[in-house]
């Protein structure tokens, strides 16, 4: 019970009821921030969260000469060519646009094979006798196609952080966006037998790196700057 003193204490001081909340809410904000700091210190500790240090490429000098030896000691990079009947999908993986697919396509139509029933007049097609001809027939055998084509594979060399090349072959040139699982697509083999790959975007830093393949040849290329100009020498065979 509270003595006549002690409300007369407080109606001389109003303050002072208050003093004891006062205090007690000063302790529950500075153990709130408290928390907070350690909570943003682990996060920033464990590279997660608003504080995430962003990953990068990191690619000692020492593998750096490593890369440019073994490009070296590769010599050309044998190309994986595109067989006649895939040509229609290594078309389609080129990502042209549709005036030069359909250039494409007209001009290699008539050394691409083609089955039997397959084009507009081939049910009215007749062998000598008059006797239509044999639907069962085995495909037309294609001739050489005046431009050939092979795969390749670009692909993130270290961290997926936003790297990107320009490939250039046979007049063909295509962007690509690096990523550790890689795009798969078809270039015209050039007649100089030489690709360029030029740096057109360093991601977080650290060089852009790149791999590029072809069949079942995988060569990690020498760390790239923006704008640099990478010329790898290649043969079909």
């Amino acid at each position: 019970m509270t003595s006549p003193e002690s409300k007369t204490l407080q109606a001389l001081n109003p303050e002072s009821k208050y003093k004891s909340l006062r205090t007690f809410a000063k302790t529950v904000i500075a153990t709130t921030l408290l928390v907070a700091a350690i909570s943003a210190a682990a996060l920033f500790m464990s590279g997660s969260g608003f504080f995430a240090t962003p990953q990068r490429d990191s690619v000692s000098g020492a593998e750096q000469q490593a890369r440019i030896a073994t490009l070296n000691s590769l010599g050309a990079l044998s190309l994986a060519i595109v067989p006649t009947t895939d040509v229609p999908a290594a078309l389609q993986s080129m990502h042209l646009d549709q005036a030069a697919t359909a250039a494409l396509v007209t001009e290699l139509a008539p050394h691409l094979p083609v089955a039997p029933g397959n084009t507009p007049s081939a049910d009215a097609r007749q062998v000598p006798g008059g006797a239509v001809a044999d639907s069962s027939a085995p495909p037309s055998p294609a001739t050489q196609p005046p431009i050939r084509f092979a795969w390749v594979t670009l692909w993130d060399s270290d961290v997926e952080d936003g790297d990107a090349v320009r490939i250039q072959s046979g007049g063909y040139v295509r962007t690509v966006m690096l990523t550790k699982q890689g795009i798969t697509f078809a270039i015209p083999v050039p007649a100089d037998g030489k690709i360029a790959l030029t740096g057109v975007q360093d991601g977080e830093g650290g060089g852009i790196t790149v791999g590029l393949g072809s069949g079942g040849v995988k060569a990690v290329l020498p760390i790239m700057s923006v704008g640099q100009i990478l010329t790898l020498n290649v043969k079909a065979n």
